[in-house]
């Protein structure tokens, strides 16, 4: 089992990541998502995502340009 915690502005950002990331690799057998909408502590990431840099190559695979 493993858990990924995933952040974004927008919920279709998410859902494209998990998408294309891990539903459709051949070696991942099941994925669940599910939505935290509130913390109990406050939670700080160091990530700078540029969702609107970021785009797919010809093969479907992410270009790498989400992250700054």
């Amino acid at each position: 089992n493993l858990s990924v915690l995933v952040i974004g502005s927008k919920l279709a950002h998410i859902d494209e990541m998990v998408n294309n990331h891990f539903r459709k690799n051949p070696n991942v057998s099941s994925v669940y998502m599910d939505i935290i909408t509130d913390v109990i502590n406050d939670f700080v990431l160091p990530f700078d995502f540029n969702f609107e840099g970021c785009s797919l190559n010809s093969s479907g695979q992410c270009c790498g340009k989400c992250f700054k």
